[in-house]
């Protein structure tokens, strides 16, 4: 089924007033459409059926520039193209407010106004927009912030991966999921959350499944992620030709992009939340432009110079 967000749940999710009762309506498109080439007079948008409208300060001056006709024309125009949903912003002249309402209502569309800008409203709601109706998929694994730093943990069925993220949520960081972590893409950005299903939860064989929340507190909990690093646990075996110096460039693909990966052999008596820690940290310091490689390589060739 199509994505599609409820607008009844919007307006109370980013504290919206409304300003009319119309029917259930839901948004379809990521963008807020500010229709200024709509008011002008161009030809209407057909995705404006999907799109939510939003109008500040430069609209209202704008439409109060029209005579009451004209005024009234380009408002049909646009509001009658029954967008789910028109959204004015503080900045908004309230003396236009009752020829909106009552255009509003005769095409039952849902009008609501905030206290807020609409730079502010575009970069709050279309990026909430924008980051609900990206691509996503599932993957296998657990998540969580080490050092600031959001981990993808992944690995084959009884590697270990719950075990250290319980390690690690003992020690002190943040937990996001476990088992399946549901990765959207916004450009660059890599957005890992849980699973309704399992949110809160962990479970690490022989204990069984654990409330996160209610065992270690709300604080040690988070909804989501910026994915910075990817962390393979492999089973260690003598034929596994691991990078021993870390100076391999390693990636995870996934959504048409790639992520950073470090690979991290794993056999009994080994802390994989130590290693886990280990590799985060390490990743931070490449990240500050500081390569141990480079640095053997140039006291080696110190050496040789001497």
């Amino acid at each position: 089924m199509k994505e599609k967000i409820n607008v009844d749940f919007l307006i109370k999710e980013f504290n919206l007033k409304p300003l009319n009762e119309c029917k259930e309506s839901f948004i379809e498109r990521p963008s807020i459409n500010r229709a200024g080439l709509l008011l002008a007079g161009a030809y209407v948008d057909e995705t404006l059926t999907k799109n939510i409208v939003g109008w500040g300060t430069n609209e209202s001056k704008f439409l109060l520039s029209l005579s009451q006709k004209d005024r009234k024309e380009a408002l049909h125009r646009v509001i009658g193209a029954n967008p789910p949903l028109l959204m004015l912003s503080v900045g908004f002249e309230k003396e236009l407010f009752n020829e909106i309402l009552e255009i509003s209502n005769f095409y039952m569309v849902p009008t609501v106004s905030s206290e807020e800008h609409l730079s502010t409203l575009i970069a709050n709601i279309g990026g909430y927009l924008s980051e609900y109706f990206a691509k996503k998929t599932a993957i296998h694994g657990s998540a969580i912030i080490v050092n600031g730093v959001g981990v993808l943990i992944t690995g084959a069925s009884g590697v270990g991966k719950s075990e250290a993220v319980l390690e690690l949520i003992q020690d002190g960081h943040t937990f996001v999921s476990d088992d399946t972590v549901i990765i959207s893409r916004l450009g660059n950005r890599f957005i890992g959350k849980p699973s309704p299903i399992t949110q809160d939860l962990l479970e690490v064989r022989g204990i069984g499944i654990i409330d996160i929340r209610h065992t270690y507190g709300s604080s040690m909990i988070r909804t989501k992620l910026d994915i910075d690093l990817v962390l393979e646990l492999i089973p260690f075996e003598n034929n596994n030709n691991f990078d021993r110096i870390g100076n391999n460039e390693l990636y995870y693909h996934i959504l048409d992009g790639k992520i950073k990966k470090i690979q991290i052999p794993v056999k009994q008596g080994r802390t994989i939340s130590s290693l886990v820690v280990a590799a985060v940290n390490s990743y931070l310091v490449k990240q500050d432009g500081l390569d141990p490689i480079e640095k053997i390589q140039e006291r080696i060739k110190n050496k040789n110079g001497k």
